[in-house]
C-alpha cells in the first residue's frame, strides 16, 4: 500500500509547494486541507452519520455527514467528491458542492488543518444509501430544531466542533435560503 501524500500550507492558507507523508505533518505539526460536506434535503432536514469505525476516537458519535483528507495534487471539492462517493457511494457532478466557509483548525492535537466546509441540497432516503459499515454505522435526517436542541436530545457528539460546524451550516442557510 502506498503512503498517503498531502500538500501543505502555510497558516494563512498559502500552499508552500512541499508534499509530506502524514507521519511527517504530524511530527513536524505541518497544515494540511481537509473537505466536510453537510447535505440537505428540501425539507431542511440535515444529514448526519454516526462514526461506525470500531476503536476511533469518534466511534458512534453523531457529525457531519462526510469528511476526509485532501491527497496531493487534489483540490477540497475533488475530496469532496470523493468522499462523498467512498463513504456513501453517491456521484455528485461537482457544481452540486456550494462551499460556504473554510476554518482553521489550529489547535487540533496533531497537526493544524484547514477545512473547507461544503453543503450538497439532495433528496434521498437515508436508508437506501448502501454505507461502507467500516467507517460509518447509521444515516441519518434531522430536522434543524433537533439539532439545534442537541444537548437536551442527548446526541452523542463532539461538542467542540459539532456546535460550530453546526451553528456556521445555519447561519448560511438563513443567510442564503435551505434551497440551491
Amino acid at each position: 500500500m502506498n503512503e498517503e501524500l498531502f500538500d501543505i500550507y502555510n497558516l494563512d492558507g498559502t500552499k508552500t509547494g512541499r508534499i509530506a507523508t502524514m507521519k511527517e505533518v504530524k511530527t513536524e505539526r505541518l497544515a494540511i486541507k481537509t473537505a466536510a460536506v453537510w447535505f440537505v434535503n428540501s425539507n431542511g432536514q440535515i444529514l448526519l452519520q454516526q462514526g461506525g469505525k470500531q476503536g476511533h476516537k469518534s466511534f458512534g458519535e453523531w457529525r457531519l455527514t462526510v469528511t476526509g483528507k485532501t491527497d496531493a495534487g487534489e483540490t477540497t471539492l475533488d475530496t469532496a467528491q470523493r468522499e462523498t462517493f467512498e463513504e456513501l457511494g453517491l456521484n455528485i457532478p461537482k457544481d452540486q458542492f456550494k462551499l460556504i466557509q473554510t476554518l482553521l483548525y489550529n489547535d487540533f492535537p496533531d497537526y493544524p488543518y484547514f477545512c473547507d466546509i461544503y453543503v450538497v441540497f439532495i433528496d434521498f432516503e437515508a436508508s437506501e444509501i448502501k454505507i461502507d459499515k467500516a467507517e460509518v454505522a447509521d444515516l441519518k435526517w434531522f430536522d434543524r430544531d433537533y439539532l439545534i436542541n442537541w444537548e437536551q436530545n442527548n446526541m452523542h457528539v463532539n461538542k467542540k466542533y459539532f456546535s460550530l460546524r453546526l451553528n456556521n451550516l445555519l447561519e448560511w442557510l438563513d443567510k442564503n435560503g435551505s434551497k440551491k
